[in-house]
């Protein structure tokens, strides 16, 4: 089944799957990180769809895919003193704009600036 931009109307089920096969296809391409992808998930309630781990070796990632869609996305990088944990995400997410994403951490592992849409985590 090739992979399209869904309006957001449509049912939650069919484009949680279309958001599964991008992180699937885009896992498969990926040789820059160690990767565990988890999914789909039985998701009562809040409980995520899909979970991606991403470990390189300057970045480690998650990102968490819930109904509605919305992704969440925690990211540490511990290569530069300003350096920490980033957080941010994104709703009603594409599979195209979920894959963009993706591209912006992995060139992330290869030197560049953590992407916009990432902001550092507040202190508590």
């Amino acid at each position: 089944m090739p992979l399209r931009d869904q309006p957001a109307q449509e049912p939650f089920e069919s484009r949680d799957l279309e958001l599964g096969a991008a992180l699937g296809a885009w896992s498969e391409a990926q040789t820059l990180f160690q990767l565990e992808l988890l999914g789909p998930l039985d998701a009562p309630g809040m409980d995520p769809t899909w979970l991606l781990r991403v470990v390189g070796h300057v970045l480690q990632a998650e990102l968490v895919l819930f109904y509605g869609p919305h992704v969440d996305v925690s990211a540490f990088r511990s290569t530069r003193p300003e350096d920490g944990l980033y957080v941010g995400g994104e709703t009603d997410i594409t599979p195209s704009r979920l894959t963009e994403m993706l591209d912006e951490l992995a060139v992330v592992e290869e030197g560049d600036a953590m992407p916009n849409w990432l902001r550092p985590a507040p202190d508590y």
